[in-house]
C-alpha cells in the first residue's frame, strides 16, 4: 500500500489535488510488534521534546535569570570606578617636578620652580598653576607663569603637560 495516495476530491483553493495520507493498517509502527511500537512512540516523544523538556520549569526560569545577574555584576565590576579626588598637595608636587625637569631640560641655569601652586578641579582634569624663575643667558633673572593640566589615572598623578609665560 502506498504511504502517499491523491485525490481528486481533496482541492485547495488554487484547484490542485492535495496528497492524502494513507491511515496505518495497525498501530504496531515500524517493527510490526507491540514492544517496538511502544519503544518507536517513547522515541517521538524524546526527540520532538528535546532535552530542554525535562528540565523542570523552575529550573528554565532561575537558570537565565542567574546568568542575566552574573552578565550585569561582571560588566559593573569591570568599568572603573570613579577615582576619589586626588589631593591637592600630590596634584602640585606632579606639576612642580615635570616643570622643574622641563626647565632642566631647556638648560635653564638656576632654575626654580616655586612650592606653592593653585589646583582647581575640571571634571577629570586639574589646572594647576604657579610661578618659576630662571636666569637667561644675559644674566638676567626672568620670572614666569607655569601652567600645568594633570590627569589621576589608576590613583597616580599623570602631568599632560606644562606650559610657561615667560
Amino acid at each position: 500500500m502506498s504511504a502517499l495516495r491523491e485525490t481528486a476530491a481533496a482541492s485547495s483553493d488554487d484547484g490542485l489535488a492535495q496528497p492524502e495520507r494513507a491511515a496505518p493498517a495497525d498501530d504496531r509502527g515500524p517493527g510490526g510488534s507491540a514492544e517496538a511500537a511502544e519503544d518507536y512512540h517513547a522515541g517521538m516523544s524524546e526527540e520532538q521534546g528535546g532535552w530542554l523538556a525535562r528540565v523542570p520549569l523552575w529550573a528554565r526560569i532561575v537558570g537565565p535569570v542567574i546568568a542575566l545577574i552574573a552578565l550585569v555584576a561582571t560588566i559593573m565590576l569591570s568599568i572603573p570606578v570613579a577615582s576619589q579626588p586626588a589631593d591637592p598637595a600630590e596634584i602640585a608636587e606632579a606639576c612642580r617636578e615635570a616643570a622643574q625637569e622641563q626647565l632642566d631640560s631647556l638648560d635653564r641655569a638656576e632654575a626654580d620652580v616655586s612650592e606653592t601652586f593653585e589646583v582647581t578641579d575640571e571634571g577629570g582634569e586639574y589646572r594647576v598653576q604657579g610661578s618659576a624663575t630662571y636666569v637667561d643667558e644675559n644674566g638676567d633673572t626672568q620670572h614666569g607663569a607655569v601652567r600645568c593640566v594633570v590627569r589621576v589615572v589608576d590613583g597616580t598623578p599623570q602631568v599632560r603637560s606644562v606650559r610657561f609665560g615667560f
